[in-house]
């Protein structure tokens, strides 16, 4: 779905809205879906539960947390009615990026990729080290709580829910805004520039969130990182657009896509466990492996993203030059 749909945002919006309309997207699943997950999860299988196993037809006996998963699934599919509806939009900058091109090989998009490794290759790296730390203090930060705070299991799913979905609006929907505002002032790299500023900003807000002796203040700056994580992650989508010819925006995306789960989802819960067990053998410093892996993986991606800042704005540019605004 999401590489797909990133082709299909530029299209539909020119490049002074398209942030903003990215931004959108973009909550859809991180605030509204992540956060609801958190917030009604719990409580949606406690309620099956009281149904105990139930039988389907071809498919057989059915747990509760089980059905949950069938339920939604099924209820997700009704989305194929809306994107049924939707016409092909008309493709922009069709003239400035070799529009005649309509069937590009994965071997073209490759060396596409490595003909500009000025950018891909540092924003790539950037955006990976990000999510390494997203994902991974995602699956330790209620273990945080519930470790040292003594929080128990069931309400602090509720309670980070309720504290997530707040500042994911309002950095993400503030994110795509800024965006384009800077960019309709004439800045070209203002998502890459965005990126790069919230990066800096997140590194004071992990270590104060950790280390400042009050669960009031480790709240409140947790707020705070939650924001500036919004933010950052409603642009690196719409920076990977706004640099890419429109002809390999899905392909880019995926290739990105694919880079940034497999080290975010795939390593990101698993450092931050390294750390906590084989360096510090203390599973009550969680807390200090999350503020290790999250000041080396923003402040390497920051320095990633200061290298991708030139390149990125010379191809807005070279791609934009002469398109309607």
């Amino acid at each position: 779905l999401t590489p797909t749909a990133y082709a299909l945002i530029p299209d539909l919006f020119p490049p002074n809205k398209l942030a903003r309309a990215m931004s959108i997207f973009v909550l859809g699943g991180t605030a509204i879906g992540g956060g609801m997950s958190l917030l009604l999860g719990g409580v949606v299988i406690g309620q099956v539960e009281g149904l105990g196993s139930i039988t389907l037809p071809l498919i057989g006996e059915l747990r509760p947390w089980q059905l949950v998963l069938v339920v939604v699934g099924f209820l997700s599919l009704l989305m194929v009615i809306p994107l049924g509806l939707m016409k092909e939009p008309a493709r922009h900058n069709s003239a400035a990026q070799t529009d005649t091109q309509v069937n590009l090989t994965f071997k073209q998009v490759l060396q596409y990729l490595w003909d500009h490794k000025a950018f891909y290759g540092y924003f790539i790296l950037g955006a990976t080290l990000a999510n390494l730390f997203a994902y991974g203090s995602a699956a330790w930060i209620p273990s945080y709580f519930i470790r040292l705070h003594e929080w128990d299991a069931s309400s602090t799913g509720m309670t980070l829910g309720m504290l997530y979905i707040v500042p994911a609006l309002i950095g993400g929907l503030s994110g795509g805004w800024l965006s384009d505002y800077f960019y309709n002032k004439g800045y070209a790299g203002a998502p890459l520039y965005l990126m790069l500023g919230v990066m800096l900003l997140s590194i004071p807000c992990m270590v104060l969130f950790v280390y400042l002796p009050s669960l009031t203040l480790n709240l409140i700056f947790l707020f705070l990182l939650y924001l500036l994580i919004s933010f950052f992650f409603v642009l690196y989508p719409t920076v990977i657009q706004m640099a890419t010819p429109n002809r390999m925006r899905a392909q880019i995306s995926a290739i990105h896509l694919l880079v940034g789960n497999l080290a975010g989802i795939g390593f990101g819960p698993t450092v931050i466990a390294l750390v906590t067990d084989y360096g510090f053998q203390d599973e009550m410093a969680v807390g200090h492996s999350i503020v290790i892996v999250g000041v080396l993986a923003y402040g390497i991606g920051a320095l990633a993203l200061l290298k991708a800042l030139k390149p990125f704005t010379n191809e807005v540019v070279a791609l934009n030059s002469g398109v309607q605004q």
